[in-house]
This record gives structure tokens, sequence and C-alpha cells, in this order.
């Protein structure tokens, strides 16, 4: 689908602006339910994982767009882990453990 839109078509590009934009949506939703992102101030992190985020431009651009509109302090980071290792992250980071990637090479 992305190696489609990135090519031009139009109904692919649609379905990616859309997808983005559900993203952005369920990133505020989760933030919310996180409690982050009321304090005046403080940014919010939004760590993005996995090769669909590398591989578009186009999904990055519109999934920021509409993610700023909803929570303008969001610092949106790409990382180069998987997504099952950035949910874990995201999980530990909640839970208090401030660790990075170079965890998994001790698990």
């Amino acid at each position: 689908m992305v190696v489609v839109a990135d090519g031009g078509d139009v109904s692919a590009t649609r379905v990616l602006c859309e997808a983005a934009e559900a993203l952005a949506r369920a990133t505020r939703a989760l933030g919310a339910c996180m409690g982050v992102g009321h304090v005046d101030g403080a940014r919010v992190p939004v760590l993005l994982a996995g090769k669909p985020w590398r591989a578009s431009g186009r999904l990055l651009s519109v999934f920021r767009e509409h993610l700023f509109e909803m929570l303008p302090r969001a610092d949106v980071q790409l990382t180069r882990v998987s997504q099952a290792e950035g949910a874990a992250l995201l999980a530990m980071r909640h839970a208090g453990l401030h660790v990075g990637p170079e965890v998994f090479k001790v698990l």
C-alpha cells in the first residue's frame, strides 16, 4: 500500500491518509488514558516504531499534521525498534522504568 501510494495512486493515497489520521486519533486517545498532554508546557514523547513509518514520508507527515492539531506539545521520534519492542518500551516507561532499546540485548 505504501509503495503504491508513494507512486501516486489516488486511492492508495486516500487510504494511507485516512490511516494516518486514525492513528493520530488513537495516539491522542492513548495519551489521554495515560494522563499525558494535560500539563502546561510539558512535552509529550511519541515514539513511532516499525517499518511503515520509515517507508513512507506521506504516512508520517499526515500523522504528524493531525497529531499536532490534537496534541501540539507532541515530540514525535522515529525509533529503530520493531512494533513489539516499541510496545514493550512504552509499557516499561509507563511503569517508571526508563530504559532504552539496549535492554533487549540483555533479555
